[in-house]
């Protein structure tokens, strides 16, 4: 029997930093659930900090000291996606220092590189007798935005071409995974079209799908033979802004440590409740994965889609903008981000 394990959104930043200076692992509580994983795959969704500058036209950026990286190695990682809409945040310099970081440490990554360094395709790995390939791309609705001389390759979501490139290296081994940063932000369901694009993918041959980008955990379907888990959530994930928690930071502090399990003979799932508690991942004890898989047939279908899109990008945040954690609405009316505003814009509009 063989186990993957795939983790959520890692983004070490913030208090991250001062538990990697003092030495502190904040995931001691779950190293233990895979253990005995033969590889475990993350999305590393922030890198090293540029000195010098970052992206600024990027209206969220994310950034994590160097230190902060070797808390990786308190993790079994083996596997990082980097085809991600933060992944360039920081311009080259801090691209090429995580890279340094990975390579140096052993870590090995797929989605995003500097040209001619490695891989960038399919990587294909030998798992305890199995031969595995792993594809990883980042889809335009997340708005990877990159400047015009960017100088890395990112895997950009393409359909046909995926599924070109599935059928190019199908027969030549024995699972094939694609793992996706696509949907929605803060989104509990995936849009139509993603469930519509796993189903064309699983036929052609995908045996599992991973999601990532939504930072809330979202529900699974099986397709046949395949499965489609939507979004991970997150797996560590500090506030963007330090001591102003609200609900949509509270509802991202729950995730799931997936395992792929796989014998010659048939391959099943399992997984392990985890969430935040501070800044340590910590095993939950329960999870919300099958209440929100159930409703995915009604959710995320093209008639109600709609309005549950407008409730989570527009009616929930003006809401909780005004009102949420006892705010005043009139201080909220000056303070109002008119870049914030265009980006909401991009969300609504697309599909």
């Amino acid at each position: 029997m063989t186990k993957i394990s795939f983790i959520g959104d890692i983004s070490l930043n913030g208090g991250y930093s001062d538990l990697a200076k003092a030495n502190k692992n904040p995931f001691e509580k779950i190293n233990n659930t895979i253990y005995d994983s033969h590889y475990v795959a993350g999305n590393l969704e922030a890198v090293a900090e540029n000195n010098n500058e970052e992206y600024f036209d990027k209206v969220t950026r994310l950034k994590i000291s160097y230190d902060s990286l070797g808390l990786l190695n308190n993790l079994k990682i083996n596997l990082l996606t980097l085809a991600n809409n933060h992944i360039y945040d920081q311009l080259y310099e801090g691209f090429s220092k995580t890279i340094y970081f990975l390579d140096k440490n052993g870590i090995e990554y797929i989605g995003a590189t500097i040209p001619g360094k490695a891989n960038n395709d399919a990587f294909i790995k030998d798992v305890a007798g199995f031969k595995i390939a792993f594809l990883n791309y980042v889809h335009k609705a997340t708005n990877p935005k990159f400047p015009k001389d960017c100088l890395i390759d990112v895997n950009i979501y393409e359909r046909n071409d995926i599924i070109e490139r599935i059928n190019n290296i199908r027969e030549s081994v024995d699972f094939l995974i694609l793992i996706l940063h696509w949907g929605m932000d803060n989104s509990r369901y995936p849009a139509p079209w993603q469930r519509r694009d796993a189903r064309i993918f699983a036929n052609a041959g995908v045996d599992l799908i991973i999601g990532h980008h939504s930072h809330v955990l979202q529900g699974y379907e099986k397709i046949d033979n395949s499965w489609v888990f939507y979004s991970l959530g997150n797996f560590a994930f500090a506030p963007l802004k330090e001591g102003k928690e609200n609900e949509l930071a509270n509802r991202q502090k729950d995730s799931i440590i997936l395992h792929y399990i796989l014998s010659h003979n048939k391959r099943n799932v399992e997984w392990i409740p985890i969430k935040l508690e501070g800044l340590n991942v910590v095993p939950s004890g329960k999870t919300k994965i099958e209440k929100l898989s159930k409703f995915i047939p009604f959710v995320s279908n093209p008639v109600v889609w709609p309005f549950y899109r407008f409730y989570v990008n527009i009616f929930y945040k003006i809401y909780f903008y005004f009102f949420g954690n006892s705010r005043n609405p009139f201080t909220q009316l000056k303070n109002i981000d008119v870049n914030k505003l265009k980006r909401a814009k991009q969300i609504i509009t697309y599909r």
